[in-house]
């Protein structure tokens, strides 16, 4: 089954489609590719008000870190924000 979500980044706005099996890694490796960022200065917040992802491992599926099919994301290009610092 494939999840959109609607990412918000400091280079605009992208609709991004990935599998509900998607790890974080590879959301973040996606996020980068779809948006031109470098993958180790991403962050995600999501929600309203926006929170930052906390996550204990990359390796988790997306869905189980709070990331929901037709989701707002908010990327941040910040390596003190970025999901591989954690």
């Amino acid at each position: 089954m494939s999840l959109v979500v609607s990412c918000k980044g400091p280079k605009g706005s992208k609709k991004i489609m990935f599998e509900h099996d998607t790890t974080v890694a590879q959301f973040i490796n996606i996020v980068a590719t779809e948006m031109s960022l470098e993958p180790s200065s991403i962050g995600i917040k999501v929600g309203f008000p926006p929170r930052s992802l906390s996550i204990d491992s990359l390796e988790v599926p997306c869905t189980s870190v709070g990331i929901k099919n037709m989701e707002s994301l908010f990327i941040l290009e910040d390596p003190s924000e970025s999901l591989y610092a954690q």
